[in-house]
């Protein structure tokens, strides 16, 4: 069956019909191209008479228009999988820093992250609890028949150990959990994700450096935690450092 195109107010064709699909699964044209196939009463957008076709193979839907196509037709941009029509628009938005998190629910904004970083505050409270009893308990034996000077170093050497020990676990915790688990406890037991700017799970790196970046943010004296609270993403200053973005599932 031939089909005619109407581009830059010029009619092009004839074409077949398997050319004008291919053409259009490619993003060669765009949705609001007017075609115009033999049979037809007149000139109609791309997308309406492709509508129109008969169904063939597996069909997928995309995530920015919601529209059911064959599966060859879908491709994944960015973290989401959208169609031919969608992805010059889409893919604009990702060069222009737009990250299109489709189909990952939504942001998470600052009272429920609040909510989230207290509850990891108490479990990281009571592991760091559990860590200082072996300090107490050293600190006791070194200090039988311990001279003054001598016991005040040896506190210094053990309470060092502690807080390094300390650091650690929570380093640990955060950075596994994010990497196996997609949140600390906190975030999950809130319903809540951290992912990439594509909408996937982090990497290793990439949650180490996102764990670092939090100390960049007490350093602004609370101000970089607050910044959920304007930006459209929900980000906080470590989430823009290390490109990461905290959805509710």
């Amino acid at each position: 069956m031939t089909w005619y195109t109407w581009q830059n107010g010029v009619q092009q064709g004839p074409f077949e019909e398997q050319q004008v699909k291919e053409w259009a699964a490619a993003g060669m044209l765009a949705a609001g191209t007017f075609v115009w196939q033999e049979g037809a009463a007149g000139w109609q957008p791309l997308s309406e008479l492709l509508e129109n076709q008969e169904p063939t193979g597996p069909q997928k839907r995309c995530e920015r228009c919601s529209r059911m196509y064959p599966e060859r037709w879908i491709a994944r941009w960015g973290g989401a999988e959208v169609c031919a029509y969608c992805k010059p628009r889409h893919v604009a938005e990702l060069r222009e820093g737009a990250a299109i998190l489709l189909g990952k629910g939504e942001f998470a904004g600052f009272a429920v992250r609040f909510v989230a970083r207290m509850i990891d505050g108490v479990i990281l409270s009571v592991v760091n609890m559990g860590l200082q009893v072996p300090m107490f308990v050293l600190l006791a034996s070194a200090g039988q028949g311990a001279k003054p000077d001598q016991m005040g170093a040896t506190f210094l050497w053990i309470y060092g150990l502690t807080v390094l020990a300390q650091l650690v676990v929570q380093g640990v915790y955060e950075v596994w959990f994010l990497m196996k688990k997609g949140g600390t406890p906190g975030k999950l037991i809130l319903q809540l994700q951290v992912l990439d700017s594509e909408g996937n799970r982090l990497g290793r790196g990439q949650a180490i450096g996102r764990y670092f970046a939090q100390y960049l943010t007490g350093f602004t004296f609370g101000v970089g935690y607050l910044l959920p609270l304007w930006d459209s993403e929900k980000r906080t200053l470590h989430d823009m450092v290390a490109d990461t973005r905290v959805m509710k599932k």
